[in-house]
């Protein structure tokens, strides 16, 4: 496939780049006609991922918590990808402190951008809740946006 792919570019190319040269017989030794051609190979990923919570229940300022899974993607791309998190807290950071903890591939990671491919895996760590936080229910939003780092 990839050599009919090739052999009909080559011929694309010099239809689409025909000259016309003459070339003397008494002085027709060789004559080598050349092109180049740019191929823009644009990137791509495959990302699997499943949030992991939904839901969660603060019962008592004073309760263990542990480590809570937020969310697991893995990433395969031909190049390095762009990532921009986000995150609304709807006023709870005001009350509740927490980490958030990042694994590549099981190895503690510092998140930066652009990332490369892996399994990532994000949880979050309460380290105290106020206990004056107001009863209630608070919707969290979270995203990630992935783009890509090459462009033409």
């Amino acid at each position: 496939m990839r050599k009919i792919l090739v052999g009909l570019l080559s011929l694309f190319a010099l239809v689409l780049l025909a000259e016309n040269v003459h070339v003397p017989g008494c002085e027709f030794e060789s004559y080598t006609i050349d092109s180049s051609i740019t191929i823009y190979v644009h990137q791509w990923m495959d990302l699997d991922y499943e949030w992991l919570i939904s839901e969660f229940d603060i019962c008592d300022y004073d309760q263990e918590f542990g480590e809570v899974g937020v969310l697991n993607f893995t990433l395969d791309s031909n190049a390095d990808v762009a990532v921009i998190p986000y995150a609304d807290f709807n006023g709870l950071d005001a009350w509740v402190d927490a980490d958030f903890i990042v694994l590549k591939d099981g190895v503690p990671f510092a998140p930066t951008s652009p990332i490369s491919d892996g399994t990532y895996n994000i949880s979050f760590q309460i380290n105290s809740v106020d206990p004056d936080l107001p009863a209630g229910d608070y919707t969290v939003y979270l995203s990630l946006t992935f783009q890509p780092t090459v462009s033409f």
